[in-house]
């Protein structure tokens, strides 16, 4: 039987955690997150570990994982609900050739991919085509689609260490974009389920000689990869989003994305167009919605059931993204504090975009 011994480790050589004279911290493996090493030579256990303080025992309060813990207790403490499910659908790319240089007189990167759209012409000895076009990749199958046996065996991978998959498919993007579905399961488990996830991802595509990616904007011109984040709360056996006596009543889709959330990689804000309004959609049939936090001081009435894509183009801009990581916390913080309900003021004589609290 595992036992939970916990480990020394150097906290300041982990950015943002911490400094040089106070770098001594704990971690302690969780015995419920053992596997086997799919991809080491030699028998390899691999543990999920918690951070703790080495003068107190308490947890750390830096730790990702005990930040996803503690949401969850918050969400059982507040009596609304007792379970929260999450589903991503994470996106990723996978290529044949990276290279990247910069020196005193040169800056280059180069991307290369046996199926992507710039090599219909190249010499392959021979080139038998079947490329996608750019925006074409969603979803044809093979010999088109031409990773359908690398993500088969990634999902295979997956299962033998737990994880449950409910499909995977070629994605939008030309030059290997992919996608495979985990079936949802709790915070702190599917936080635990992607970072294997993304373990198996990279080292099955190496082990063929490729090389995979989850960077939010590796090809110009091109559809970006993103993670879609399918969201539940429950209370026993009832899904508090499909009871309309309750949140569905407040909101057809409840406020699971702030107006001025953005990526903490910020890189996916540059894969929007400036009048992209995927992530403040409030209509009842997207996924995503531009009101404040969980659990707001009032409720926040009705949503209307409305089609912003279907809108003028000149309307795009009555809706803003945060345009930094900064304004991001700040209006988080906003909603921490119960003062979380917002609406759009009117452009003000060239000023710049703004949002007021109601």
């Amino acid at each position: 039987m595992l036992s939970a011994k916990a480990l020394d480790s150097d906290g300041s050589s982990i950015r943002g955690f911490q400094e040089i004279q106070e770098s001594d911290m704990l971690v302690v493996p969780d015995p419920t997150t053992a596997f086997l090493d799919p991809y080491s030579p030699a028998s390899t256990l691999v543990l999920i570990c918690n951070i703790r303080d080495p003068v107190t025992g308490q947890p750390y309060s830096r730790d990702p994982r005990y930040i996803a813990q503690k949401a969850e207790t918050y969400l059982k403490g507040t009596g609304r609900a007792d379970t929260s499910y999450f589903g991503p659908e994470a996106e990723f790319f996978v290529f044949n050739d990276v290279r990247y240089g910069q020196g005193i007189n040169y800056a280059f990167h180069e991307i290369d991919s046996s199926e992507g759209s710039w090599n219909t012409g190249k010499e392959e000895a021979p080139n038998l085509g079947h490329k996608p076009r750019p925006k074409e990749g969603y979803f044809p199958v093979p010999p088109t689609d031409s990773m359908q046996a690398l993500r088969t065996e990634m999902v295979l991978t997956m299962e033998q260490l737990g994880i449950q998959i409910e499909a995977h498919h070629h994605e939008v993007a030309t030059g290997g974009q992919n996608e495979i579905d985990m079936r949802f399961t709790t915070l702190t488990r599917m936080a635990d389920n992607l970072m294997i996830y993304k373990y198996v991802v990279k080292n099955t595509a190496r082990q063929h000689s490729m090389t995979a990616t989850f960077m939010p904007k590796p090809l110009f011109e091109d559809n970006a990869s993103g993670m879609h984040v399918h969201q539940s709360l429950w209370k026993g056996e009832t899904n508090l989003f499909y009871d309309k006596a309750r949140l569905c009543r407040v909101e057809p889709a409840r406020p699971l994305l702030h107006r001025r959330s953005v990526d903490p990689r910020l890189g996916v804000v540059r894969a929007l167009r400036p009048d992209h309004e995927l992530l403040s959609a409030s209509g009842a049939r997207l996924r995503s919605s531009d009101q404040s936090g969980l659990f707001p001081a009032q409720p926040l009435g009705l949503l209307p059931d409305s089609d912003v894509f279907a809108e003028p183009a000149g309307k795009a801009g009555r809706v803003s993204l945060a345009g930094s990581l900064l304004q991001s916390l700040s209006g988080l913080c906003r909603d921490a504090d119960g003062r979380s309900r917002w609406h759009h003021q009117p452009d003000r004589s060239g000023q710049p975009d703004r949002q007021e609290p109601l």
